[in-house]
């Protein structure tokens, strides 16, 4: 079936027509195991703990704890036994691509599904987005909770091979070496210093390379943070979470 995440439920509801299997392989282990008495009394400690976990993540699920579709492994450990919503949590969610899935492609995101669209970016560990500040020369900065039009850059390929990030203000974003290769959203077209390399990670996350060679990376050695590209080498600050902008019909 080509939705394997199974809907939007929780627990393994599809693996119910198996279950008359699994019950004779679950009956063998537990023959084999019965004469062992240190796993007996281990699993008896361990197995009302299990039940108890699987109670309450139920409930976690029903308060919406837990995403219906869209978990990950850090989502969810970061949402283990938390009985309040966590900002972290969802900005680590990732929806499920059910047009890829049901084309049978791969879900992984790659730099081609953001091609001719606008993007949002939130940077590093932060819940904030980028901006291009057009009150400060378009520089562009990490300050704002919702990605609204400065919030929003277009993205366009150059060569097939690199992309370029047009703002709001319809300039693009350059890596300015003159400013010390922080990036400003002034400049026409999209020449050199106007190129970037978009290296895709996992959960929609992804690091951007400029023609300097060095990765886009936070600095926070003001308020707000601004982008530079200062580094030759990956970290938390360099990496960033991609978000399709929708456009209304």
């Amino acid at each position: 079936w080509w939705c394997w995440w199974y809907g939007g439920t929780f627990g393994q509801r599809s693996m119910i027509d198996i279950y008359p299997l699994l019950a004779l392989a679950m009956g063998a282990f537990f023959k084999h195991v019965s004469t062992k008495r240190v796993i007996v009394w281990a699993g008896a400690a361990l197995f009302p703990l299990l039940v108890a976990l699987n109670h309450f993540q139920i409930w976690q699920f029903s308060e919406g704890l837990i995403h219906f579709d869209s978990m990950t492994k850090r989502s969810y450990f970061i949402g283990f036994f938390q009985t309040d919503f966590q900002r972290d949590w969802s900005y680590n969610l990732v929806a499920p691509d059910i047009a890829k899935a049901k084309s049978g492609y791969p879900e992984k995101h790659q730099k081609e599904d953001y091609y001719f669209k606008k993007i949002s970016l939130q940077g590093g560990d932060s819940l904030r987005y980028v901006s291009s500040e057009i009150n400060r020369a378009g520089e562009l900065t990490l300050n704002r909770w919702d990605p609204n039009d400065w919030e929003q850059f277009l993205v366009s390929p150059v060569d097939g091979k690199k992309i370029s990030l047009k703002a709001a203000n319809g300039r693009f974003v350059t890596t300015d070496l003159n400013r010390d290769s922080v990036l400003h959203a002034d400049r026409d077209n999209a020449w050199e210093w106007e190129q970037f390399e978009l290296i895709c990670l996992d959960d929609r996350k992804a690091v951007l390379k400029a023609f300097n060679g060095c990765y886009v990376r936070l600095q926070d050695k003001k308020t707000p943070a601004y982008l530079a590209a200062t580094v030759l080498s990956v970290d938390s600050a360099t990496v960033f979470k991609l978000q399709l902008i929708k456009e209304p019909k």
